[in-house]
């Protein structure tokens, strides 16, 4: 008894694991990797991992060797939040064999799809949250949504100018967006059995770069009442701005620029650091309460250097524009490198129930071996123990998972209506 039941747990985590590769689109539109430290010691490690960010250096046009003063960067992730679904089985229910493919099949679709989508939509919903209250580039027009081919041009365009690799890029947008921008560009896409993807699973085949998701885990961002407001002296660096006069407050997550013409801070290549023609666009980190004071930003100003985000700064009276228009909500898309973000589980240490199966996604259900399994893929944990009182067992599924940012300029936030 004791065996068949490992090995119908087995089939169960198999198959939690085969949907939740499937399903969980915008987390699979992402990094997903292990900090090792934290795989080798698990749940026990601590609430947060450090990951590295790619080094930037800046190139010296002379003979004369210019030693440059290396600066690491680091994401840290907070791995804090849980998430957990927890069934009941009488024992007739439990009677029925799941070895078999027709059982497992209706096993799976009367408990486990619910038991799925509600881990993945609390855990995507945060995870859309955080991601766009990061991503300071915007392209589209707040209210319009992308129905012109030139939204996808111009998103891939922010990717260029950043610097992202080509390949591993998506374009992420909610159903109704979805459906406007497939309905403006139905010829766009390819033809054939590559069509069909679209109407399967939602994912449509890359075009201009991105391969097309679309998920109702993503969000809106409401602006706030905020207006006239003008920043407060010249020269100003970092990752806080003063600003003078007006009234109203700005969310965190609201996307603003500096003033406008040949003054204002201009985006600037990565690597070269020399200017480009559009206006450095900045996401307010913090939310801001109004009347005079230091807004939150990011990214953080920096005139020279390797780290080097624009031209110049802000001038004195310069005014604060905000995408879209005061208190109002728009819908977000999101079109980003997958190593622009990274989503992590942890590992879930054992608390002595009768039944414990780990599961890794795209591991066909098998967990870590002492810590040490593959550095990819979503870590949860299937608990089974029974209830005498109630004649029945009762299983949980958990999973324990963070996000950071890496590399928010791969990203840019698409404007819906």
């Amino acid at each position: 008894m004791s065996t068949n039941t490992i090995k119908v747990l087995t089939a169960i985590s198999k198959e939690i694991s085969r949907r939740f590769d499937v399903k969980a689109d915008l987390i699979n539109c992402t990094n997903r990797q292990y900090d090792k430290p934290h795989t080798a010691w698990g749940a026990n490690s601590g609430s947060s991992i450090q990951v590295k960010k790619p080094q930037k250096l800046s190139a010296s046009e002379s003979v004369t060797i210019d030693i440059q003063d290396v600066e690491e960067q680091t994401a840290t992730v907070a791995v804090t939040n849980d998430v957990h679904v927890a069934l009941g089985f009488t024992a007739s229910e439990l009677t029925q064999d799941l070895l078999n493919p027709s059982n497992m099949k209706m096993f799976g679709d009367d408990y486990l799809e619910s038991a799925i989508d509600n881990i993945i939509g609390k855990a995507q919903t945060n995870y859309f949250t955080y991601m766009k209250n990061k991503i300071y580039n915007s392209v589209g027009t707040a209210g319009t949504g992308p129905t012109t081919y030139q939204i996808i041009t111009q998103a891939r365009a922010k990717l260029n100018n950043g610097r992202a690799p080509r390949g591993d890029r998506y374009f992420i947008l909610d159903p109704d967006n979805a459906a406007l921008l497939n309905n403006a560009q139905s010829g766009l896409f390819h033809a054939g059995d590559r069509v069909a993807q679209n109407y399967k699973d939602g994912s449509v085949a890359p075009s201009n770069g991105f391969v097309f998701i679309e998920s109702p885990d993503m969000g809106s961002h409401v602006n706030g009442a905020g207006a006239s407001y003008a920043v407060d002296g010249a020269s100003q660096t970092g990752s806080s701005i003063l600003l003078k006069t007006g009234t109203g407050a700005i969310p965190k997550g609201t996307i603003i620029t500096f003033g406008s013409g040949s003054t204002a801070p201009h985006s600037v290549d990565p690597v070269t650091g020399a200017a480009k023609s559009s206006l450095q666009q900045f996401v307010v980190t913090a939310d801001y309460a109004g009347g005079a004071g230091s807004i939150s930003i990011s990214p953080s100003i920096v005139t020279s250097g390797a780290l080097k985000t624009v031209d110049q700064s802000p001038a004195d009276s310069a005014a604060v524009t905000i995408v879209g228009s005061a208190s109002t909500s728009y819908t977000q898309g999101i079109a980003l490198h997958r190593d622009a973000f990274i989503f992590a589980t942890a590992e879930l240490a054992d608390i002595g129930v009768t039944y414990e199966v780990p599961i890794v996604t795209g591991g066909a259900g098998e967990g870590y071996s002492q810590g040490s399994g593959p550095a990819k893929g979503l870590y949860m944990k299937l608990y089974m123990d029974g209830d005498i009182t109630n004649r029945r067992s009762v299983a949980r599924l958990d999973m324990r998972y963070g996000y950071g940012d890496l590399l928010p300029e791969w990203a840019t936030r698409i404007q819906g209506v």
